[in-house]
């Protein structure tokens, strides 16, 4: 299921502190972390999302990084939830999200195309239960690649709010 804590950090570049410092320290170093704070629990709007935004035809969606986890109260059997992947290569190079229903895998969707494909994810727990919903994405895109420099997010996949069947 999800980590609860996933940290990627990709150094681009890395230094010495004896090469740029009169110091007797040859370690090649990258970045340095400082705490981590634990949250008590997910902000309501989720972690791993971008804000809401809009399609061409008005429609509501929001970017999913390569994890998402969204807080949800349920009300149904199943969490209803349209995603699509406009990845520029999504033709040749599928991409797979992996639904979590409180870290325990319930379905996984192969996107073979850019057209929005609804994902029904059973719950299998009472009515008005509080639970997490987290997506998993196997690989993002970002648009600096498809010559929108202006744009440097990794973008995993589409979606539209969560609904209740």
């Amino acid at each position: 299921g999800p980590p609860s804590i996933w940290i990627d950090i990709a150094a681009t570049s890395t230094f010495v502190p004896s090469r740029l410092l009169d110091v007797d320290d040859d370690r090649v170093l990258g970045i340095a972390v400082a705490d981590v704070e634990w949250q008590r629990g997910l902000p309501s709007t989720g972690i791993g999302l971008y804000p809401w935004g809009s399609d061409a035809t008005g429609a509501e969606f929001r970017w999913t990084g390569r994890w998402a986890s969204l807080p949800l109260q349920t009300n149904g059997a199943e969490a209803v939830i349209s995603v699509h992947a406009p990845h520029p290569d999504i033709e040749q190079s599928p991409v797979l999200v992996d639904f979590f229903w409180d870290a325990t895998l319930k379905h996984t969707v192969e996107l073979a195309g850019p057209e929005q494909v609804e994902v029904r994810v059973p719950v299998d727990v009472a009515r008005g239960t509080q639970g997490v919903l987290s997506l998993r994405v196997d690989r993002t895109w970002n648009p600096v690649t498809t010559r929108m420099p202006a744009n440097t997010r990794e973008f995993g996949v589409g979606i539209t709010r969560v609904e209740w069947r």
